[in-house]
């Protein structure tokens, strides 16, 4: 056997070479769309605590104005003023809102999943600390909320 004979013997052929790629292509075109969603799983969990730190100031601030916390509606002793909470505003999460007070929900501390101007969903954290998701079933859902 000639030396070129068995180089030519110990490479890959160009049929194994496509069914690699191939294989590849499928395992890809399957992972990419739960890699969407799971990427937006740990975008919320972002925004869930920025919500527990407002939640977290709130509750502060009812016990050093009213010697009282919230943990059922209507809480009165919330304020919609956040400059008026111990919360840094300013390290809000990128991709969402600023925080805004809904009156008159159960859940009124609220902000919004932002894609350019476009609202996403909606996060939003009640009296009793539960967060909820809201404005978008089908994301809410894939994200494991409600």
């Amino acid at each position: 056997m000639s030396s070129a004979t068995k180089n030519f013997s110990a490479a890959f052929t160009l049929i194994e070479i496509m069914v690699v790629v191939v294989i590849v292509g499928i395992l890809s075109a399957a992972a990419l769309p739960k890699m969407g969603t799971v990427i937006e799983r740990f975008r919320a969990k972002e925004g869930e605590q920025f919500l527990i730190a407002i939640y977290a100031s709130e509750q502060r601030y009812a016990v050093d104005n009213f010697r009282k916390t919230c943990s059922a509606y209507p809480c009165s002793f919330w304020t919609s003023n956040f400059t008026a909470i111990d919360f840094d505003n300013s390290r809000k999460p990128p991709n969402f809102s600023y925080p805004y007070y809904s009156a008159g929900e159960t859940a009124p501390i609220r902000i919004n999943r932002m894609s350019g101007s476009t609202t996403l969903y909606t996060l939003a954290i009640g009296f009793d600390g539960r967060i909820i998701c809201l404005n978008n079933a089908t994301l809410c859902a894939k994200m494991k909320y409600n």
